[in-house]
């Protein structure tokens, strides 16, 4: 009789600053628990230790002067305009992953011979499940190796709004109704498409305009993706018999793939300037509403 294998999960992520609170949130929920078999991080790692002593010495910090702000630019070589919204609303992660142990770094490319070796030795001694959130697209062996068991973070509501920067190519179209749909996270199986595999949770922001600005949005977006992941993890790491029965969107209703090289500077302003514009006129309808009432 063949023996049943241990349930494991591993972790891939970016080394960009928003991911820090990801790994942070994960490292404390499964640092001691068995099935935790590391994470891997789509950059090389920082061995100055400079990361590490400003993370402590400004960890909770929700404002940065300008030489503060600049000394976390030099260390995570770019900072968006959601990924200073996160600081403002959740504060500096207390730690970076160059303090975690079980951290593997990939350099920029997760398909490589040496990875493929490394998850190829997890599946033959573990039933591996892995979790990403990630900007590159997984070669199908990934998929082949884990029996189909990779679960995405992505910082929209799928299936309205699919690839990159997501929410804000929502706010340029300037659809009150589709925007507020599409605001939120998901997590999902990953097949062989661009967030296409069957959904296991979604979870929307009832009141996208309340926040500020479109970076606000995407930061909390941020934060429930992780949340999503983090807590599917847990459940499956609580539940080992249990099999998460995703459910996959008709074709029909899948929204548009938005890629990364189509959101430019000119882009990025537009998807401000039109929030701010639906949630003025989000506003207005609401008083107008009330005086009538």
């Amino acid at each position: 009789m063949e023996m049943k294998k241990a349930k494991a999960h591993l972790l891939l992520t970016e080394g960009s600053f928003h991911a820090v609170y990801l790994i942070r949130d994960w490292y404390e929920s499964f640092k001691d628990t068995t099935s935790f078999k590391g994470i891997v991080i789509r950059d090389t790692q920082d061995t100055s230790g400079q990361k590490v002593q400003f993370h402590s010495t400004y960890s909770g910090k929700k404002q940065l002067t300008e030489s503060e702000y600049n000394e976390l630019l030099l260390l995570y070589g770019t900072i968006s305009e959601a990924e200073k919204s996160m600081m403002t609303l959740y504060g500096i992660p207390s730690y970076p992953a160059e303090v975690i142990p079980h951290v593997h770094y990939s350099g920029p490319n997760l398909n490589h011979a040496d990875m493929e070796v490394f998850i190829a030795n997890l599946t033959k001694e573990y039933d591996l499940t892995v979790y990403i959130f990630l900007d590159q697209i997984l070669k199908p062996w990934w998929i082949e190796y884990t029996n189909g068991n990779i679960i995405n973070a992505h910082s929209a509501v799928l299936p309205y709004a699919r690839g990159m920067y997501a929410i804000e190519n929502m706010a340029v179209k300037g659809n009150q109704k589709d925007f507020q749909r599409a605001a939120g996270a998901s997590i999902h199986y990953v097949d062989n498409g661009i967030d296409t595999g069957p959904i296991i949770r979604a979870v929307r922001i009832k009141e996208p305009f309340h926040y500020d600005s479109i970076w606000e949005v995407k930061a909390t977006s941020y934060q429930l993706a992780f949340e999503l992941l983090v807590n599917q993890a847990r459940a499956e790491f609580e539940n080992p018999d249990l099999q998460y029965v995703g459910v996959k969107c008709d074709e029909n209703s899948l929204g548009e793939n938005f890629l990364s090289k189509n959101f430019d500077e000119d882009k990025k302003k537009v998807a401000q300037e039109q929030f701010l514009s639906m949630k003025k006129s989000q506003m207005s309808f609401k008083k107008a509403w009330e005086a009538r009432t």
